[in-house]
């Protein structure tokens, strides 16, 4: 199997687990509302589940938006440079979405061990250092597709690689 075809199916198989997680959220939603309003009780572990899977799954979506190039940002001026000014501009913003990442996750490191053998309220069994290493695992997986925009905006800068004007984050935004 190529590189290429397992980097794919790995991209799939993310995808899947955010769109699951997702689903997490719908459910606990849907059982708090059934029991608090048909069966006139509250189950109260659903919406702390609920709450902590949203954070988990944002973290987790962003790194899709990343991947895809989908991240909010200006890009006028960028957009308007033409040639190696271009890739200067790509190159330069990219080393600052590194740096930003870094800081994150440096952060969310020390978040998680301030936290460490802390369980959530209702459910003993969810430790809240997880929600930290959801946050360390998506800004570490953006931190590498920051990687390589950097190594595009490089290419560009070095004039090996035309970079379109495209409204996106990306210089190379993947497609599905």
């Amino acid at each position: 199997m190529s590189v290429a075809k397992a980097y794919k199916i790995a991209r799939k198989i993310y995808d899947n687990i955010v769109t699951a997680l997702f689903l997490v959220i719908i459910c606990c939603v849907v059982l708090q509302i059934f029991a608090r309003y048909v069966l006139q009780v509250a189950i109260p572990w659903t919406e702390e589940l609920a709450r902590y899977t949203l954070v988990i799954t944002a973290f987790s979506g962003a790194v899709i938006a990343f991947r895809k190039g989908g991240h909010l940002g200006v890009y006028f001026l960028r957009d308007l440079a033409k040639g190696r000014l271009r890739g200067f501009m790509y190159t330069f913003s990219n080393f600052g979405v590194l740096v930003v990442l870094v800081l994150i996750i440096f952060g969310a490191l020390e978040m998680r061990s301030a936290v460490a053998g802390q369980d959530a309220s209702t459910m003993g069994w969810f430790m809240q250092s997880w929600l930290y290493n959801g946050c360390i695992l998506g800004f570490s997986l953006m931190f590498f597709y920051s990687l390589r925009d950097c190594y595009l905006s490089i290419l560009a800068l070095m004039g090996k690689k035309e970079i379109s004007t495209t409204g996106i984050s990306s210089p190379q935004p993947e497609e599905d």
